[in-house]
């Protein structure tokens, strides 16, 4: 089962790896809203799982596929949103400084990328 509640860090973690990947997968219509209020109910249930959602995000924000790339900034910018302040703060440290590279033009990032990345700062 997908969404079973597991109570060990390493099964809440797995869960949120589930649901951001489901959220990422563009190949299903309205995998990006399931996936969202997937991870929205988690950090509800578990506030403490912010900082691991956070590494997640930024893994697949550093993806070399600009689309996964480009997906995975709207997520952030959707999760800074609705979580508040809390996630806010750690995503200023834990990923402002790769945004701020993707942002640069000495980067070789899409562009795309590199107008969410500066939309985001």
């Amino acid at each position: 089962m997908l969404w079973g509640g597991g109570s060990s860090k390493k099964g809440e973690v797995h869960e949120l790896e589930a649901a951001v990947t489901i959220a990422l997968d563009r190949t299903v219509e309205e995998s990006y809203d399931t996936g969202l209020r997937h991870i929205i109910r988690i950090l509800n249930a578990t506030p403490q799982r912010e900082a691991d959602v956070v590494a997640i995000v930024k893994a697949k924000v550093k993806d070399r596929r600009s689309e996964v790339s480009l997906v995975a900034l709207a997520l952030l910018d959707d999760l800074m949103r609705l979580r508040g302040t809390s996630l806010q703060h750690l995503c200023i440290s834990k990923i402002l400084p790769r945004l701020l590279k993707m942002a640069s033009p000495s980067l070789s990032v899409s562009p795309l990328v590199r107008d969410k990345a500066s939309e985001l700062i």
